[in-house]
């Protein structure tokens, strides 16, 4: 929901701050980023959070984990104040919470380098490092996952989905689902369980010309910012490595071994300093590439997807470790 000036003034008078100007707005899946320029030249992130079921407590928590990082030279995007604003504008209700605001800007997946791969990395670990102290409350990544594996053996196993992707895709599913289930109960039963971002990703971080001082930075690259912490979860690190490596499999132009080298070995254990076991690693990266692919099946027409990249590229991984299988032509 993007708010005109005037219903900006208002909410920020809500925080006792002069409203100024609006620089830019984003918007994105669950919300919509202001980028205000205040009176004083100050520069902060109004977000206007969409209205669904328990986003309060979201907000309330992913705020309450940001904010572990507001002594640490770690550029995670911090609230300004800890109070929620509710708005109506007609009839519709909107929460309001404020941010400090970080520089630069994303950049696609295709254009990774080796450096921000290797930053992604050590970003990663330096994150896991400090999120360890955090003992609040956040939703398990099990649960979470348990409850998408049941999801996907239904869909799956639908005689008129299954008919379906044999005509219009071409391919058959082969998912040991209950082997995915194993998974999950195998990784929710490890020690060093902690808070995850579990969304660190392209959209969410942050990349700028490094300057004397900043934390993350490789030659003239530096990470300048971690963004949107709505997905915080509770688990076992390999979770969150694992979330950010099947993107970077999929979307990012650069072989695979060498994207396992620059994350984990270059940027996770060798900068971060991360010596901790990422046990089920691969399992763990198995099931959210199926998932990824279960929602490009469940949310597009199937008659659309040979265009896809994305789905090309998750569904020829799948294919490669056994758990698609290529069946002939598809109806075009």
């Amino acid at each position: 929901m993007q708010l005109s000036p005037d219903t900006l003034r208002k909410a920020l008078e809500q925080y006792g701050l002069p409203f100024g100007s609006v620089i830019a707005i984003a918007k994105g899946y669950r919300n919509t980023s202001h980028l205000i320029e205040l009176e004083n030249s100050t520069r902060i992130n109004l977000i206007v959070y969409k209205s669904e079921s328990g986003i309060q407590d979201r907000i309330r928590r992913t705020n309450q984990l940001a904010s572990i990082f507001t002594a640490t030279p770690l550029p995670v995007r911090e609230p300004i104040d800890t109070r929620l604003s509710v708005f109506r504008v007609n009839d519709r209700v909107f929460h309001i919470s404020i941010y400090n605001y970080l520089p630069g800007h994303t950049i696609p997946w295709e254009a990774y380098t080796m450096k921000h791969i290797k930053l992604l990395g050590w970003a990663i670990g330096e994150f896991h490092k400090r999120a360890r102290s955090f003992t609040g409350q956040l939703p398990s990544v099990s649960d979470e996952y348990f409850e998408h594996i049941r999801e996907m053996s239904r869909y799956f196993s639908d005689p008129n989905v299954v008919s379906a992707m044999h005509r219009k895709l071409g391919i058959a599913p082969n998912i040991p689902f209950d082997a995915l289930a194993k998974t999950v109960t195998s990784l929710s039963s490890l020690p060093h369980q902690q808070a995850l971002h579990l969304d660190f990703v392209r959209g969410n971080i942050l990349f700028d010309e490094a300057r004397p001082g900043d934390m993350l930075q490789l030659g003239n690259v530096t990470v300048s910012g971690i963004l949107d912490l709505e997905k915080a979860s509770y688990g076992h690190p390999v979770w969150d490595v694992a979330r950010s490596l099947g993107f970077l499999l999929v979307d990012c132009p650069k072989p695979a071994d060498k994207i396992f080298r620059y994350f984990i070995q270059s940027g996770y254990r060798k900068r971060a300093d991360q010596t901790i076991a990422l046990p089920f690693l691969n399992e763990a990266l198995n099931i959210f590439l199926i998932y990824d692919f279960y929602k490009f099946l469940r949310d597009n027409p199937y008659e659309s997807l040979a265009q896809n990249h994305h789905y090309q590229r998750t569904r020829d991984i799948l294919t490669k470790i056994g758990m698609l299988y290529l069946i002939g032509k598809q109806e075009r």
